[in-house]
């Protein structure tokens, strides 16, 4: 996943919120500093013991395993990633600041049911997590279907 939002920071980096990947989401992007500088500090941040992912994340682990993730919360109608992924479908549940796992037949029959996203919005929805990991990148560019 990490590899993804550098190999395409440019595209990444117009998605990033601004926000530094904590608890406090401190905005930590200033108006006239280069935005991909500023990106790439961001990316080094995420590989800190404690550090949170949220949809920003979340899309770029989907491009980078090519596959298709849904997120399903209370709060708001259900968000679609890479929904032209080819290796398998990956369904979440974002509540109380964390991501879990939506297991079973259940997930599947609701993801090929909800087909919902808004691919400018990748703002948000951090939670809290131990250390993190890279992924292998994926050639494509992020995809959402709205």
């Amino acid at each position: 996943m990490l590899s993804q939002l550098k190999s395409d920071a440019a595209v990444w980096a117009a998605r990033w919120d601004g926000r530094e990947p904590s608890q406090k989401q401190l905005c930590i992007r200033r108006d006239g500093d280069d935005l991909l500088t500023q990106f790439h500090l961001y990316v080094e941040k995420l590989t800190e013991n404690g550090a949170w992912g949220g949809q920003l994340e979340v899309a770029a682990a989907a491009a980078a395993y090519d596959i298709q993730i849904l997120v399903f919360s209370k709060k708001a109608m259900p968000t679609a990633y890479n929904w032209q992924g080819t290796q398998g479908r990956v369904g979440l549940w974002y509540g109380d600041l964390h991501y879990q796992a939506v297991m079973g037949d259940i997930a599947d029959h609701l993801m090929q049911a909800i087909m919902i996203s808004n691919p400018d919005d990748c703002s948000g929805g951090r939670g809290g997590g131990g250390s993190t990991r890279s992924g292998r990148a994926a050639p494509q560019s992020p995809r959402t279907r709205s």
